[in-house]
């Protein structure tokens, strides 16, 4: 995908591999699109398959804009996903409770982060536990596909 920060494209979902990372088809490629500023439960930890199936009603098989961030490590997209009505599928995750508000996006996602804190306040999702793991510290030093 060659855009750079902030630029917007519209592509189809293809799959929802983890509640926070998608398969799209972007200018006639596929590519993995990470959401930007989240971090969601991954394989082995509670809340994985709902935060899966919320995004896969969400986005599977739909049309979305990718806002790109970023390029991620392993050669994905980091980005923020438009939905047709205006909302971010980051922050509508998050605000689920299906979702962390992750990383060096703290300043720059502020409604991510407040969804965050109100489904804490309200306990929804994963913030029904009293201490949820986040997926950084579960997997220490291993990959999501371990």
């Amino acid at each position: 995908m060659g855009c750079a920060s902030g630029e917007e494209q519209t592509g189809r979902v293809l799959n929802v591999l983890e509640g926070d990372l998608l398969k799209m088809e972007l200018n006639g490629r596929r590519v993995r699109v990470q959401l930007a500023g989240v971090d969601s439960p991954v394989r082995g930890q509670p809340y994985r398959d709902e935060a899966r199936a919320f995004t896969l009603r969400m986005v599977q098989d739909k049309e979305v804009t990718v806002r790109l961030a970023e390029r991620g490590e392993a050669g994905h997209v980091v980005a923020e996903v438009l939905l047709s009505d205006g909302r971010t599928l980051n922050r509508e995750l998050v605000a689920a409770g299906l979702g962390w508000h992750r990383g060096t996006w703290l300043a720059r996602y502020p409604a991510i982060r407040a969804a965050e804190q109100e489904a804490r306040r309200a306990r929804r999702g994963l913030w029904r536990d009293d201490n949820p793991t986040p997926p950084w510290e579960y997997l220490g030093n291993k990959s999501w596909r371990d």
